[in-house]
């Protein structure tokens, strides 16, 4: 279930939806082909994307100003949301490669 802060922000006029939806789309090939969280791999790309998709989390919060800190969060719950919608919605598909990975994802957990 989305938040009400998650809805605002996917649908925020600051957002672009095609840049979300790309990133999203690349959280979900990641989180997909990397089921093991405990991955080191896994945690290297994961900081690399999220510097690459959202620049301004690796600066300390307070040195940010309250609109940039603001932007920031819209875009981090903005994709993440997106990527929950996309993940859930390939994981519950019938297409037999995602049937797969769903399998493989269970018993890596």
């Amino acid at each position: 279930m989305r938040s009400s802060a998650r809805v605002k922000s996917v649908n925020s006029k600051s957002v672009n939806q095609n840049d979300i939806d790309s990133a999203a789309l690349a959280l979900v090939a990641l989180n997909l082909t990397h089921p093991d969280a405990e991955d080191e791999e896994y945690a290297a790309l994961l900081d690399k994307f999220w510097e690459e998709h959202c620049p301004l989390s690796n600066v300390p919060k307070e040195s940010l100003t309250p609109r940039a800190r603001r932007m920031d969060e819209a875009r981090y719950n903005a994709i993440m949301a997106r990527a929950d919608e996309m993940e859930d919605e390939m994981l519950s598909s019938g297409d037999p490669l995602f049937r797969a990975l769903a399998v493989q994802r269970a018993t890596a957990k």
